[in-house]
Parts: structure tokens; C-alpha cells; sequence
């Protein structure tokens, strides 16, 4: 129910309801957050008589502006609650939403698939990332903390079942062979993908037998492959889900 309603504002929410989330993001307060809330509500209202998906999603934010009028009088509000928890840099800035940790902690579930649990001699080596480096690092080690409390996710193609850890270290991309392959890999993807589903390009026949080779050599079962944070639209669009 989650995708459904993600691919749905995903596909119709005007920039003016995303600005509202976005400001109440970079300054969180009661009326910022409000606001956001408000802009999504009138949004879907204007679409409802004609479309059951925008009333289906307005119930559920109906009852999250109801939460929030309620927490409104607990004296211990925190501005943040009904935002998303950000990380922070060593500065102590926020963070919204890095799509690089939930990416990276899902790879690493795949590779503790792959190696099925042996971790102990595995070293991941990361493109070094000065801003984000301690995120990475402290995403891994929440993953495996979660291991031990039991709490893991039942994914078909990654194993958060972790009972021994990796090592991850970073590097400048100049100094890794590894690293190297892999930006001329994930950047052939994503200008691929932008290419189809943001700039409307029709790709070469060569970029089209490329990519194809790349998802050839996926095994999911094995928890290999591609990570794509993109909607189901998208992987429609590129040809790898029906419509």
C-alpha cells in the first residue's frame, strides 16, 4: 500500500505541494509542518471527485493532520515529529532523506546474501565521501545492531539477518581500480535512465544492448545486480516491468 501511494504522488504531486514539504524540511516548525500538511489536503481535495486514489490517500492524511492538531498540545512537542528523522554531518547540519544509506545498507544486506552470513574477511571499499562518510558507517552499524535485537527485513533478494560484521573503509577513486569500474558502470545506468525517463531521449541500439547485458548478469536470488531507486513507472518506461 506503501508503493502504491508513493508511485501515486510520485506521478501527480504539483512542485508547489513538494516546495511546502521541502520548506518545512530545511526549517522545521508547528506552522511550516502545517503547512506542508495543508498543501498535500487541498491538493488531493481538488482532485477528488473525479479520482478515488486521491480520496483513498486524503483519509490518510486526514488522519495524520488529526495526529498532529493533537500533539500540538503536549507541551513536549518536538517540531520534528511528523517529519522524517534526518541525519546529521559532523557539523551537526541536517541531512534529509540520503538515498545513498538506504541503498547502501540494502547492498550490503545483498552481499551478506551473497557470502550467505560469512562476513568476517569482507572489506568494503566506498567511494570516499568526506560530508557523508559517519552516515554510511553508522547506517552499517544500525543494521547490524538490529541483526542482534532480531529485528530484520524479510526482502526475497538481501539477508539483514547479519550475525557478523564487514569492514568498510573509503577511498579517493583515483587510487581504486574497484571504484573506478564501478563509476563508469553506475554512470552508463544512470544517464541511461535520466536519458529515457527524464530527458525523453530515445537511447542507441548500442546503450539499449548494454544495459540489457548489465541486467543479464543480475541473479537476484543471489542478492547480484543493480540497485535502482527509481519509481515502477520508470522501470515501465525502460522497459523492464509491464506497464
Amino acid at each position: 500500500m506503501k508503493n502504491e501511494v508513493s508511485e501515486y504522488l510520485h506521478v501527480l504531486m504539483p512542485l508547489t505541494v513538494m516546495r511546502a514539504y521541502i520548506d518545512a524540511c530545511t526549517e522545521p516548525s508547528i506552522p511550516a509542518t502545517r503547512r506542508a500538511f495543508e498543501a498535500l489536503r487541498d491538493w488531493l481535495r481538488s482532485r477528488m471527485p473525479d479520482d478515488s486514489n486521491a480520496s483513498f490517500v486524503h483519509d490518510i492524511v486526514s488522519d495524520s493532520i488529526t495526529d498532529f492538531e493533537k500533539d500540538i498540545d503536549n507541551p513536549q512537542r518536538d517540531p520534528h515529529s511528523f517529519l522524517p528523522v534526518p541525519d546529521f554531518s559532523k557539523a551537526r547540519h541536517p541531512f534529509w532523506i540520503l538515498p545513498n544509506l538506504s541503498s547502501f545498507t540494502n547492498l550490503y544486506a545483498r552481499i551478506n546474501l551473497f557470502r550467505r552470513k560469512k562476513m568476517e574477511r569482507v572489506r568494503i571499499i566506498h567511494d570516499e565521501q568526506l560530508q557523508y562518510a559517519h552516515i554510511l558507517q553508522d547506517g552499517m552499524r544500525s543494521t547490524e545492531e538490529f541483526a542482534k535485537r532480531g529485528l530484520t527485513w524479510p526482502l526475497p533478494h538481501a539477508d539483514y539477518g547479519l550475525t557478523t560484521g564487514a569492514e568498510l573503509t573509503f577511498a579517493p577513486s583515483h587510487t581504486s581500480p574497484g571504484i573506478q569500474a564501478a563509476d563508469v558502470l553506475a554512470g552508463f545506468v544512470m544517464r541511461f535512465v535520466q536519458g529515457v525517463n527524464v530527458l525523453g531521449k530515445v537511447p542507441s541500439a548500442d546503450s539499449v544492448r548494454a544495459f540489457r547485458l548489465l541486467l543479464e548478469l543480475a541473479e537476484p536470488e543471489r542478492g547480484t545486480g543493480f540497485n535502482f531507486v527509481v519509481s515502477r513507472g520508470d522501470f515501465a518506461r525502460l522497459g523492464l516491468l509491464r506497464a
